[in-house]
Parts: structure tokens; C-alpha cells; sequence
């Protein structure tokens, strides 16, 4: 599996994902994990 990093902010209960990455990720699942949580 190939992994990215990014920051984002929950908005309304949605995850933004950054448009650079959007593309290729439309219409698959995702993994996120909170960096406070460790």
C-alpha cells in the first residue's frame, strides 16, 4: 500500500481531501488516522 500525508480540517463531519489528490482517490476507500490519537 502506498501512503500519503497531508493536513486537512473536518468540515460538517467531511474530511477535505486536498484537490491534488481527489482525483485519483474518487470512488475509493480511505484510511485516516488522527495524529492525537496515538
Amino acid at each position: 500500500m502506498e501512503a500519503i500525508e497531508f493536513k486537512t480540517i473536518l468540515h460538517h463531519g467531511t474530511v477535505v481531501i486536498p484537490p491534488e489528490y481527489s482525483s485519483e482517490w474518487e470512488g475509493k476507500y480511505i484510511c485516516v488516522e488522527d495524529a492525537n490519537v496515538r
